[in-house]
């Protein structure tokens, strides 16, 4: 039964099917290989717009271990966002931090390299978790819940902060009324998440199955204050496609947010019917290629793009510069994920599946055997969308 992850509401408005599909991190040694599919469906609150995904995937199944570490990521935002944090927050050497989601402790670390001593963290799956414990010493295994907090009697807090986490968790009114809890009187938030405004705009449909949560400024603002969280300021970054960082402090009042729902509404509601006729779109454009194109880039994002649009016989197979990646195959479309060789791939169409902030560095490497004009992101933003990707953008600009 569906319920609304922002506002509790069990009643959903507009409903994208995109059928059945399997963890696509869930790699596979060989195509004879079983895995498990299952419903993908992305809904949208009646009441409050948020959007989600209907049946949310077994948390205990997907985060046993990790797919990639924060530090694999190009993470050049992070010393910024310390000095803007140590701005906005008035902290100092001896503020207490604490990290919801903390991966590998990259940002722990960063933390620690620049003075901070009362820096700690949770990380639910193990191997990630192994590796934080090696940077920063008070690191728990653990999920964050009020549960959590009572057991570790972890209190008065200056700043709780969470990167690209808040879009992962089923319970979101119970992590930040924990966190609400945990921070002292006036103690300070920052949250960094996906924002999904640019997938409308940019007809992108590259949904992932650990992405419980698909926020909008709209949905994350009402998650925050009705959680008696005052925000201060925010701003987007280019990161993983576009983020958004809210900086804010503990309240004691719930507060009222205003926007216009129908608009929000009917902006979702374009969003879902544009699913077909793109799906048709991508399908003709590899259809009119002389050889099929090779994707590089196997992540998440690049694999359901395969998945969600049908197309996986219509590529020849991924490409990564991950070890741990190359010769595994990929779940539903059974592509292989094979390791750069030019003399296996010349004369194709190239498709990147790495998200803005690695394109121009492949397009170097690239450029030396493919000509431009057979260069294509398939992960917006991107100047190098197909034409008719940036056909279907110019088109809906116009009507607005």
């Amino acid at each position: 039964m569906f319920k609304c992850s922002v506002c509790s509401h069990n009643n959903y408005k507009y409903k994208l099917k995109l059928g059945k599909q399997p963890i696509v991190h869930h790699l596979l040694n060989n195509k004879s290989e079983n895995y498990q599919l299952y419903d993908f469906n992305i809904v949208t609150c009646k009441k409050c717009a948020h959007i989600q995904i209907e049946n949310p995937f077994d948390p205990k199944i997907l985060y046993q271990n990790y797919f990639v570490f924060s530090s694999s990521k190009n993470n050049q935002h992070i010393s910024l966002l310390i000095k803007q944090m140590i701005s906005l927050f008035n902290l100092n050497k001896d503020s207490k931090i604490f990290e919801i989601g903390c991966n590998d402790g990259h940002m722990l670390a960063d933390l620690k390299k620049n003075g901070f001593k009362n820096i700690s963290g949770i990380e639910p799956t193990k191997d990630a978790f192994g590796l934080a414990k090696k940077k920063v010493k008070n690191v728990y295994n653990d999920f964050f819940n009020q549960k959590f907090l009572d057991k570790e009697k972890l209190r008065n807090y200056d700043l709780i902060y969470s990167r690209q986490v808040l879009e992962h968790i089923y319970d979101l009114n119970g992590v930040l009324k924990a966190a609400h809890s945990m921070l002292k009187k006036n103690g300070k938030l920052m949250i960094e998440v996906p924002l999904h405004d640019m997938y409308f705009e940019n007809y992108d449909y590259t949904f992932w199955e650990e992405h419980v949560n698909y926020f909008t400024k709209n949905s994350l603002f009402q998650l925050l204050l009705r959680n008696k969280f005052r925000i201060f300021h925010h701003e987007t970054i280019l990161f993983s496609g576009k983020s958004i960082i809210i900086f804010a402090e503990k309240h004691e009042k719930k507060l009222k947010y205003s926007f216009n729902l129908s608009h929000e509404h009917k902006k979702i509601k374009n969003y879902f019917d544009g699913f077909s006729t793109f799906k048709k779109s991508v399908q003709k454009f590899l259809k009119s290629m002389k050889k099929k194109p090779f994707i590089y880039g196997c992540g998440c994002r690049s694999s359901n793009f395969v998945n969600f649009l049908g197309i996986g016989k219509l590529v020849e197979c991924f490409v990564d510069d991950n070890k741990t990646k190359q010769n595994k195959i990929n779940p539903l479309n059974l592509l292989e994920i094979k390791k750069f060789n030019i003399n296996k791939l010349k004369n194709r169409t190239v498709l990147l599946g790495v998200c803005t902030e690695f394109e121009n560095i492949l397009i170097k490497k690239l450029k030396k055997h493919f000509k431009i004009d057979n260069i294509f992101s398939i992960l917006p933003p991107s100047r190098i969308l197909p034409s008719f990707w940036k056909n279907i953008i110019d088109k809906k600009l116009k009507r607005y």
